[in-house]
């Protein structure tokens, strides 16, 4: 099978539908997940049955993300945690606490 190309206005939900990959079960990380083009790709990540992870600085605002992807997509396995990119001591405390989980990143965007 080739590889597909999308073109410039191609939204998230079409590059999942068209990538015809499982995405069921795999662990999906987003960054910059509380607004414009993150929330949509994890919303289209949500609706291709991955178990979504945001990372937020404001987590009200993650909260709000998440219930609305829930909503939307009927995923449940949509979680915000805590983490401040520009800072070093939030990341490391972030990956203390994933690692702890046990979980794998399959995908980190």
């Amino acid at each position: 099978m080739s590889t597909p190309t999308f073109p410039a206005k191609t939204t998230a939900l079409e590059v999942v539908k068209g990538l015809h990959t499982k995405l069921d079960g795999k662990v999906v990380l987003v960054t910059g997940a509380t607004s414009g083009i993150g929330v949509e790709t994890a919303r289209a990540l949500a609706s291709a049955n991955a178990h979504v992870i945001i990372t937020a600085r404001d987590m009200n605002k993650g909260a709000q993300v998440i219930a609305d992807i829930k909503k939307t997509t009927g995923n449940n396995k949509v979680e915000v945690m805590e983490m401040d990119l520009t800072s070093l001591r939030s990341v490391r405390k972030f990956v203390s606490q994933f690692q702890a989980r046990g979980l794998p990143i399959n995908i980190l965007i």
